[in-house]
């Protein structure tokens, strides 16, 4: 398998596997969840390979610190090696973004936003598939999500555990005050904004599972997706856990990736 190329810490390219002309997609964006580990990003970037060798792959990664600390401008400066590649992007080209978990939905919502408002124009893609997001902002789910990147030594987790949810009080706290939704409600919104978006069709995978994003909360967005004429369907599974719905059935999880595409084509 080859090494994704760096661009920085945050953003690497695998180069396209076959020169052949092909119906897939010219390039593919791999927004992933917080604190995701190289080896289960693989294991998509190898489904992709399989399914398109043609597409160029570009893998924006998050961690829970970017998220929950850096502000706007720091974490625009953190993918600015693929938006300037989507500002130079022609036209025609077949761009597919696929975003994973709350937190890699975050990243793709900042990239569709920031784009949007430099060029004036939707982000530039055909499809969207968003795994297990966008889900609602509750203490359990929250806590669980950012739990994933504490080390698993036992000071660290016990500083977790006294940490984390004094951070979600003052976190609830702040937004009560402004008298605003919160991120996660933010995020659920700025997904259904169409001057941010330019594609029509998106698949959602949910699992009844999941115990970080309740399956009802992305079923829901499905619908108000289709409400606002997005050509949406939910890919809805009964046993995997969050983000692991391809390792429970990956046929059918890359299934419904191909016939999304087809769609486009």
């Amino acid at each position: 398998m080859a090494t994704p190329s760096h661009l920085n810490p945050s953003i690497s390219v695998l180069e396209a596997l076959s020169s052949e002309p092909s119906e897939g997609p010219s390039l593919i964006i791999l927004s992933t969840w917080m604190d995701a580990h190289p080896k289960h990003i693989a294991k998509y970037t190898a489904g992709y390979r399989i399914l398109f060798p043609s597409s160029r792959i570009v893998i924006v990664t998050t961690s829970a610190l970017q998220a929950a600390v850096l502000s706007t401008a720091s974490n625009i400066s953190r993918i600015a090696p693929l938006l300037d590649l989507l500002y130079s992007l022609p036209a025609q080209e077949k761009v597919l973004l696929h975003s994973f978990s709350n937190g890699g939905a975050m990243t793709t919502v900042l990239i569709a936003k920031t784009y949007a408002e430099k060029m004036k124009r939707p982000l530039p893609i055909r499809a969207l598939v968003l795994d297990s997001t966008p889900g609602k902002s509750t203490y359990a789910a929250t806590i669980r999500a950012f739990s994933v990147g504490v080390p698993k030594a036992l000071p660290f987790q016990v500083l977790a555990n006294l940490v984390l949810p004094a951070v979600w009080v003052l976190y609830k706290l702040f937004y009560v005050v402004q008298g605003n939704g919160d991120l996660v409600d933010q995020l659920r919104s700025d997904l259904l904004e169409s001057r941010f978006w330019g594609e029509k069709k998106r698949l959602y995978f949910f699992s009844e599972r999941d115990e970080m994003v309740d399956w009802r909360a992305v079923d829901e967005h499905v619908m108000e997706a289709k409400e606002k004429g997005w050509e949406a369907v939910g890919e809805k599974f009964g046993e995997s856990g969050h983000c692991a719905h391809a390792a429970l059935d990956g046929e059918r999880y890359w299934g419904a990736v191909g016939k999304l595409w087809k769609g486009v084509v």
